[in-house]
């Protein structure tokens, strides 16, 4: 089965119903040391474990009857699959449950976080590279969910729209995200700022404005990049930057949201592309930057870019 097209939901929900192995052979990039925020106030860790549970229970298990559990109106912002909760639903509940239901989630995301009334989490995956097949390389997904009275009630990835999928959003049109983007997204404490402040800068001065003289002051020189087009450290970010440029050309526009959360700086934003099912019109999908920061330099980074081939 070819997984390159799959929107993230559908291919983590059959690597964890399979059972997830690495590919043996070299890796052209270093898979993450698992790892979460550790600034989440106690509500904020509910709301993570609660996104954790959901995926235990409902995407892998398959269990249903807990729905109501979960879910909220449950925006769907995954162009492949219907909003509400029956999208879910329809999609997850033709086979039957998994029964005894796992404990634990196997795989389980690597970086998880939450602030105000979002949570988030990232998967990683490994597989072969495209360009050398003795070669293998890992890449990240996001899962972004937005919380009301308890319940999951908004949620984003980085899917794009699957031109075999037969369940499209094409009837629901995207508000203005100042008026869809609802939520609190939690005070941010002094050092959070700061931290702000660094994903910023690398963002729009760096790689926006070309002012690479600024990447001493800010990246690490041991600086863990997990986007598989880039290499590592401060060096081989320095070596890609002006690919990296031309990539944030469609970035200019501020991030629709941004979460900080201790060392961890999270963007998304909205980005328009040709519908691969209608090339005549234009559909919507989320991109994802995540940045850990660490004694006052950016020290890691995840992105949902994957190999091209062509390249």
């Amino acid at each position: 089965m070819a997984f390159f097209n799959l929107s993230p939901l559908v291919l983590g929900a059959i690597l964890l119903a399979t059972g997830y192995a690495p590919i043996g052979a070299e890796s052209i990039n270093p898979p993450t040391t698992p790892q979460a925020s550790s600034r989440m106030t106690a509500q904020e860790k509910r709301n993570r474990d609660f996104v954790l549970d959901y995926y235990r229970e409902v995407i892998q298990s398959r269990h249903m009857e807990l729905a109501s559990k979960y879910f909220g109106a449950y925006i769907q912002h995954n162009p492949n699959i219907p909003t509400g909760p029956s999208g879910i639903i329809g999609m997850f509940g033709q086979r039957p449950p998994v029964n005894p239901m796992p404990d634990k989630l196997n795989p389980s995301p690597v970086v998880s976080g939450a602030k105000g009334d979002f949570a988030w989490v990232v998967w990683e995956r490994e597989e072969k590279d495209p360009r050398d097949p003795s070669k293998t390389y890992h890449y990240n997904f996001f899962d972004l969910f937005r919380f009301q009275n308890g319940k999951l009630e908004e949620h984003w990835d980085s899917a794009q729209k699957n031109p075999s999928s037969p369940a499209s959003r094409a009837a629901q049109t995207f508000a203005a995200p100042s008026a869809r983007l609802k939520g609190n997204r939690g005070k941010l404490s002094g050092d959070e700022k700061n931290n702000l402040d660094l994903a910023t800068v690398k963002l729009k001065q760096v790689l926006q404005d070309g002012h690479l003289e600024l990447a001493d002051k800010l990246i690490d020189p041991d600086y863990l990049e997990h986007d598989p087009n880039v290499p590592q450290g401060r060096a081989g970010f320095m070596s890609q930057a002006g690919r990296k440029r031309q990539e944030h050309e469609r970035k200019k526009s501020p991030p629709i949201l941004t979460l900080v959360n201790g060392s961890y700086v999270l963007m998304m934003w909205d980005v328009k592309a040709k519908d691969p099912t209608n090339p005549s019109t234009d559909y919507t999908y989320n991109q994802f930057d995540l940045t850990r920061i660490e004694k006052g330099l950016l020290k890691e980074h995840w992105n949902d870019m994957r190999i091209d081939p062509a390249e």
